[in-house]
C-alpha cells in the first residue's frame, strides 16, 4: 500500500510539472544515469559527423543558421554517435579533448533546438546543471563536462576559447571539427581569432583603460596557469596579466604602446547572452 501510494504522489508531482511547462525538467529527473546500453559508435564516426554538420551551418562569422540546423537529421546523428563512442579509452589526450569538445559544442546546439524560439540559453539554466546528456555511453551535464575539459591534464586554458554557450559574446564556432591530430593548431587559431576580435576584446581606449571579456574575469584562475611570453604587467593580478600577455601578443603596434601605459586599469566587458544565430540578410 505504501509503495502504491508513493507512486501515485511520484506520478502527481510529475503530472505538476508538465502543467506547470517544466517539462524539460521533468526529462532531467526522470531519465536514468549510468552507462548507456545499445550498439557502439567510435571517436572517429562522432567527429566526421560533426564536422559535415558544422561546415553546413556554420557562417564564416562563427554564427549558427538554427532554422536549418535544427531540422538537418545530421544533427541526431551526430550526438548518437557522440553518446555510443566506446573508444574513447584508446584514444590519446589530445583525441579524447577535442572529441569532448566537439561533443560539448554539439550538445549546446541540441539545447538551443529543444529550447526555440528564445533570446538566450541563460534563460534555461536546467540546460547546463541538470539535463543528462550522453557521452560516450556514459550521463553527463554540460556543466560537468566542461569541468572535465577545463581541468583534464595538461591543462589548457585556451579551450575557453573554443567551447561555445551559443551567446554572441562566446568565442565563435569553428566550421569544423576539433581533431586530436591537429587540436594543438586549432586552439592557437582559436586564440588568435579571438584576441584580435574587437567586439569581444575592445583593448585600450587611449585613456588608460583597456576592454577584455569577461570570460578572463569568470576563468582568471586558469589564465593564471598559462605561461605566455611578454610584459610582466605585474601591477595586475596573475590571471588578468595572462589575458593583458595575450592582447600584446595579437595586437598591432599601435595596440601594443597602448598597453605598455603606466596605470593602466582593466574595464570587462558585459557578456552579451543573446543567441549566437545568424542575422537574415
Amino acid at each position: 500500500m505504501k509503495t502504491r501510494r508513493r507512486g501515485l504522489r511520484l506520478a502527481l508531482s510529475a503530472a505538476a510539472l508538465l502543467a506547470s511547462g517544466a517539462a524539460g525538467i521533468l526529462l532531467v529527473l526522470v531519465r536514468p544515469h549510468g552507462p548507456l546500453p545499445g550498439a557502439a559508435s567510435t571517436v572517429g564516426t562522432a567527429i566526421d559527423l560533426w564536422d559535415r554538420f558544422v561546415a553546413a551551418h556554420i557562417g564564416a562569422d562563427g554564427r549558427v543558421a538554427y532554422a536549418g540546423a535544427c531540422a538537418d537529421p545530421r544533427l541526431e546523428g551526430a550526438l548518437a554517435a557522440f553518446a555510443s563512442a566506446a573508444d574513447v579509452a584508446a584514444q590519446d589526450a589530445a583525441a579524447v579533448q577535442a572529441f569532448r569538445i566537439d561533443a560539448y559544442n554539439a550538445w549546446t546546439v541540441r539545447a538551443v533546438c529543444r529550447n526555440l524560439p528564445f533570446r538566450s540559453l541563460r534563460d534555461r539554466p536546467w540546460e547546463w546543471r541538470l539535463r543528462r546528456i550522453p557521452v560516450a555511453r556514459e550521463r553527463t551535464t554540460l556543466h560537468a563536462l566542461e569541468a572535465r575539459i577545463r581541468h583534464a591534464p595538461p591543462v589548457d586554458p585556451r579551450i575557453h576559447f573554443a567551447l561555445n554557450c551559443a551567446s554572441e559574446s562566446c568565442p565563435v564556432l569553428r566550421p569544423e571539427a576539433y581533431r586530436g591530430e591537429v587540436l594543438e593548431a586549432q586552439l592557437a587559431h582559436q586564440e588568435a581569432v579571438f584576441l584580435a576580435d574587437r567586439a569581444r576584446n575592445p583593448g585600450p581606449d587611449g585613456e588608460g583603460r583597456v576592454g577584455l571579456s569577461s570570460i578572463f574575469l569568470w576563468y582568471a584562475a586558469d589564465f593564471a596557469l598559462m605561461s605566455v611570453p611578454g610584459p610582466p604587467f605585474d601591477e595586475h593580478p596573475p590571471g588578468e596579466a595572462v589575458a593583458l600577455r595575450l592582447l600584446h601578443r595579437h595586437g598591432d603596434e599601435g595596440l601594443r604602446r597602448a598597453l605598455m601605459r603606466p596605470g593602466l586599469t582593466v574595464d570587462y566587458v558585459p557578456y552579451d547572452w543573446s543567441l549566437n544565430e545568424a542575422r537574415a540578410r
